[in-house]
């Protein structure tokens, strides 16, 4: 298809739909109307949100771990497993229990406004105090009415049945229990209180929960950081905001814990140590006092020092393995105690090659079994697994401990064998001084053990003393301005264009199942080149369905249009000086003698002499516009007697209707089709034309009846009226195979009934040029009706 041709298709069919303007404008109006109101009545929805920073822990110089460096016990950084149980620690149901415990948020309040419920959280005007215990809490609702400051009405279930109660009385509804008690708000609304109607909704804390873990979002900001963002919509957000604020305090408050108990535990473990190292100390000092006063020596290390020199390696590692033996043995025994509640200190391990990340897995499930045990029994398969758990990793410990055990007793042994090896050496040393130097060895060992002790006491202290959260708050909980729902933009855009939308798809499927002609164009298309006379606008019913003298109305244009275009189309096909007009339709009610009618007014107001005849006497329609004759004989009476001349049937108009004779049908004859081809219609035909300029014939549809068909010989001109909005588009087949089969001939079309907005051309714009003007109530009038 040529682009000059396509874009001109596009444009006839934007004018098309453009057409129907009104249908648009009335729709975009319903569609906007109905959006304001779905947006005044709409709750709005906001997107709280904050973000924290979980803290690498390992790496803190504040942390209790940072007190042993040294063991090994600080990790390499925040693993991405460790920050996934981070996660799901915040939104674990444990923690949103807490958040939901401490701010009551199993019950909620709403204020009844006309079209909408509004959430109250700070301003609500009662306090619901649940007496209930948590597990038997049922959800329940209630409409409350505040009557004055000591009393209020309430009605469950939306009975509408208002009962009084006192603020502190006992209310019991459905295993519930609970007391209302006023809040300082009430005070300040008290005058307008009793005009509210509020809605109080308790729940179960099982069910509050899980409402609320689906709606908090936790996500990790970038793969890399350690930034999580909370969120939470909901329709009060300063509600959502406390809610965020004691999320994170919560869980801060919950990690403090666990590492406090971790460290309270280490605590024990070294103060019961230091006793016991202390006890020892005390007795090789005593031991040494005793051996020194007995054998009177003032200073044997001075003398052992010409003979350790060659020995400090072997003394070192000796001293060494036996430290390491002896925090071996604690730890066993420890371990073997069998008391399944404690924890592992955290800073022994790492010297004696014992791993601490079996330590820290251990601690972990001592602390989950600890709270598991709060909300349930040892009977809880979770519970059992757990202890299964711990049991395997004690019993992990212990081989690992024995297996230690074992290689520093080896160890310890080829020390000894050496040192037996340099002490053959030294057989000229006195056996005092030997004795001597194994009590000051003992006494080093026990001295430099319990100041490693003392130190990881104080370490461990300032720990306990010191503990930070393990969540930073990047920023507090905040709110957009802008709701999220309703988005107030994109519902009215998109109510814009549904009001486009609806009247484009309803005049698309109407024309598509539309079987009828609506303009020249269609006939134009279902016609092969059609000659087209003209188009004659609708009538309205209290418009004038007839022209009259001088008149320039929209009708009376359109039938002088039709008369020029007429009359050239005569002179084109003139055979003979004879102007027989036929005007005939497909079936009735397509208005052929309306034209017909009308057509004749026309012609004879131009001082032509004309005569219309009615043809149809099957179904007579000229007396209609004619109320000023009465009933004479016509054409019936005419064919059927032929006694009855000419000019007895002729009926002359007064001077108001031009130079214009009428011959009605007559009565309705039993062989109508045999009248007319008696001759005498023919006849009548030949004798008017000596008289008459035009005659104007109104005769019978052709798709009805045959009578139509057999006068075509004595017709100079056919008009042929279609009606818009009435006839089918499959009927105009029926003009079109008479044309082809010469059945009709000279035949030119007339477009009945056509809407203003469907004329073709320019007669939309023509019509109504130099019509009298009308007053401006006049206008409004008129366009009302059109519309």
């Amino acid at each position: 298809m040529p682009k000059d041709i396509q874009e001109s298709s596009v444009k006839v069919q934007l004018l098309h739909y453009a057409a129907y303007w009104k249908w648009f404008v009335i729709s975009v109006f319903v569609t906007i109307s109905v959006a304001y109101i779905y947006i005044y009545s709409s709750i709005p929805f906001y997107n709280s949100s904050s973000s924290i920073l979980i803290k690498d822990e390992s790496n803190s110089a504040l942390s209790e771990l940072a007190a042993f460096d040294d063991l090994g016990l600080t990790g390499a950084g925040l693993s991405e497993s460790a920050f996934e149980n981070e996660l799901e620690i915040i939104r674990s149901r444990r923690i949103i229990g807490e958040v939901i415990t401490s701010l009551k948020l199993n019950v909620s309040y709403f204020r009844n406004d006309r079209f909408k419920k509004i959430e109250l959280f700070e301003n609500k005007p009662v306090e619901v105090k649940v007496l209930s215990e948590e597990e038997s809490i049922k959800t329940i609702l209630f409409d409350l009415k505040l009557v004055d400051e000591a009393s209020c009405q309430i009605s469950f279930d939306g009975s509408g049945n208002f009962v009084n109660y006192d603020f502190g009385e006992r209310i019991s509804f459905k295993g519930n229990e609970f007391i209302l008690l006023p809040r300082f708000y009430y005070l300040s609304i008290k005058n307008e209180a009793p005009s509210k109607t509020y809605t109080i909704q308790v729940s179960s804390i099982e069910n509050t929960i899980n409402a609320l873990r689906s709606s908090i979002g936790v996500e990790q900001v970038s793969e890399k950081s350690s930034i999580i963002k909370l969120s939470l919509i909901g329709s009060n957000f300063k509600k959502s905001e406390v809610i965020l604020n004691r999320l994170v305090e919560v869980f801060n408050n919950d990690a403090i814990n666990d590492r406090t108990a971790v460290t309270k535990s280490t605590a024990i473990f070294i103060n019961t140590r230091l006793a016991i190292i202390q006890s020892e100390l005390d007795s090789v000092e005593q031991q040494k006092e005793v051996f020194n006063r007995t054998n009177k020596l003032v200073d044997i290390q001075e003398e052992g020092k010409l003979f350790l020199k060659d020995v400090d390696k072997v003394v070192e590692k000796n001293f060494e393995i036996e430290t390491k033996l002896d925090l071996l043995n604690s730890l066993s025994e420890y371990l073997s105690s069998g008391n399944e509640d404690d924890l592992i200190p955290i800073n022994i391990g790492s010297d004696i090659g014992l791993s601490n990340t079996a330590v820290e897995n251990y601690n972990a499930l001592i602390l989950e079994r600890n709270k598991l045990l709060n909300s349930s029994t040892n009977l809880n398969p979770v519970v059992i697994a757990v202890n299964q758990q711990i049991s395997a990793i004690r019993s992990n410990l212990l081989e690992n401990l024995t297996t230690l055990k074992t290689a520093l007793e080896i160890e310890n042994r080829e020390v000894q064998l050496r040192q037996a090896t340099i002490n053959n050496k030294l057989s000229n040393i006195p056996k005092i001084g030997r004795s001597s130097l194994v009590i000051e060895r003992q006494r080093s060992i026990k001295e430099a053990l319990y100041l490693y002790l003392s130190q990881k006491k104080e370490e461990t202290a300032i720990a306990l003393s010191v503990v930070t959260p393990k969540a930073k708050i990047v920023d507090y909980a905040y709110t957009s301005k802008s709701p999220i729902s309703p988005k107030k933009r994109i519902i009215v855009l998109l109510s814009i264009l549904l009001g486009i939308l609806i009247p484009l798809v309803v005049i698309y499927f109407k024309e598509l199942f539309d079987t009828k002609i609506h303009s020249r164009s269609d006939v134009e298309m279902l016609l092969s080149n059609p000659s087209i006379l003209g188009e004659i606008p609708e009538v309205k019913a209290k418009e004038n369905s007839t022209i009259i003298t001088n008149d320039r109305s929209v009708l009376s244009e359109a039938f002088r249009i039709i008369r020029t275009n007429l009359s050239y189309f005569l002179r084109a096909n003139e055979q003979t000086s004879e102007k027989v007009i036929f005007v005939t339709s497909t079936v009735k009610g397509e208005g052929k003698t309306f034209v017909a009618y009308n057509l004749a007014l026309s012609l004879a107001s131009t001082n032509k002499s004309v005569i219309l005849l009615g043809a149809d006497i099957r179904n007579p329609q000229i007396h209609r516009y004619l109320e000023d004759i009465k009933w004479t004989i016509g054409l019936s009476e005419y064919l059927h007697d032929y006694n009855v001349i000419e000019s007895s049937i002729i009926n002359e108009l007064g001077t108001d209707k031009y130079n214009l004779n009428v011959i009605l049908s007559g009565k309705v004859p039993p062989n109508p089709a045999e009248l007319l081809l008696n001759g005498r219609f023919s006849q009548l035909i030949d004798t008017l034309s000596k008289s008459y300029d035009y005659i104007v014939v109104d005769t019978a549809p052709t798709l009805l009846v045959t009578d139509t068909l057999l006068l075509t010989q004595k017709s100079n001109v056919t008009v042929y009226v279609c009606r818009a909005e009435y006839t089918d588009k499959k009927l105009l087949q029926y003009p079109s195979e008479l044309i082809d089969e010469g059945k009709l001939k000279n035949v030119g079309f007339i477009l009945n009934s056509i809407t203003r907005t469907n004329f073709g051309y320019g007669s939309k714009y023509g019509y109504g040029y130099g019509e009298e003007e009308l007053s401006y109530f006049e206008r409004l009038k008129k366009r009302w009706e059109e519309f």
